[in-house]
């Protein structure tokens, strides 16, 4: 009997201009033969938001707007937002300015994407499909409006919390219903049948003591998720 024929996803998630975790994390989805990488957003963000963009934009298939890029987007349109230069904001801002080309790309950026497979429908979202760009899914109740948002979704895909992470809807019933991902407690899960809300970790600004990471999503031959790994740098 032929062996089912599987297929990587890398999932990266809240680069914030951190250039030397992107290019470990794409050099690291490259090593596990991922054949695409999806990017949850935050990318255009900090010193090294152009070049972070640019990487992203060369070697990721989906790429996601976050609450980032949409506030860089707003400083110039919006009189009242004004951020310290020296922030993350201000900082994207004034390479925006020298790149006004960037504009449209960004501006194309979608917050939520949707992904039908045999296995149910895949999400992918920077905040939650409840509030895609600015929804921090924190709590077991969070994991219930994000699921509750789109029914349909079998996997959902999610960031802007920084911190690896698994959740179940479980109509708000404890808090045993999201759980933190660390790297003593768990690198991977098998996917079955079961609803799951993912989070990959971030690759920059990062709660103490918590390991810069980044996911893998694993599809069978049928394009059904199958399994979700968590690797850290």
């Amino acid at each position: 009997m032929q062996e089912p024929t599987m297929r990587r996803i890398g999932v990266i998630s809240d680069v914030h201009g951190n250039l030397g975790a992107l290019v470990d994390a794409l050099a690291a989805a490259a090593e596990e033969e991922c054949a695409e990488v999806w990017c949850l957003g935050d990318t255009f963000s900090g010193a090294g938001a152009f070049d972070c963009f640019e990487l992203v934009q060369k070697h990721c298939t989906r790429t996601l707007l976050g609450n980032h890029e949409e506030m860089v987007l707003e400083v110039d349109l919006d009189p009242s937002f004004q951020p310290e230069d020296d922030s993350p904001i201000g900082l994207a801002a004034a390479q925006l300015r020298d790149r006004p080309d960037l504009r449209p790309l960004l501006m194309d950026l979608r917050p939520l994407e949707r992904i039908s497979t045999p296995g149910g429908e895949i999400v992918l979202a920077h905040g939650s499909p409840h509030r895609p760009t600015w929804h921090w899914v924190k709590s077991a109740e969070d994991v219930d409006l994000a699921f509750a948002a789109i029914p349909s979704a079998h996997v959902l895909l999610v960031g802007h919390t920084h911190v690896a992470a698994l959740g179940a809807p479980a109509n708000g019933r404890g808090s045993d219903a999201l759980y933190r991902v660390g790297r003593p407690l768990l690198d991977g899960i098998e996917l079955g049948e079961h609803k799951l809300l993912l989070n990959p970790g971030a690759l920059s600004e990062l709660p103490l003591g918590v390991p810069a990471s980044w996911g893998m999503l694993t599809l069978d031959d049928d394009g059904r998720p199958t399994r979700f790994d968590w690797r850290y740098l």
